[in-house]
């Protein structure tokens, strides 16, 4: 037996899909090209960028506190609090 080639539909953006798809009025049609026209990529690029930010912002105290409590429970015990007893 041979190996099995997959066939792939050429690539398409889910805009160009669903106009593709005929199943949007003409309405519809310029409702979503006015939408998509008015769209700045720029801007998103920026404000998801600022959104990120803020999120590791929000999450940096407690990532700290979590690291903080992770090395307690791995540091050796404090010495004094450790008994020898020799024997013999």
């Amino acid at each position: 037996m041979g190996r099995r080639k997959r066939v792939y539909d050429a690539p398409r953006s889910p805009y160009r899909r669903l106009l593709q798809a005929g199943i949007l009025s003409a309405e519809q049609e310029a409702e979503l090209a006015d939408y998509k026209a008015s769209l700045d990529p720029l801007y998103l690029a920026h404000e998801i960028d600022r959104l990120q930010q803020r999120l590791i912002k929000l999450s940096a105290e407690k990532t700290r506190d979590l690291q903080r409590k992770v090395l307690a429970q791995a540091a050796l015990p404090a010495i004094e609090g450790i008994k020898i007893h020799q024997t013999g």
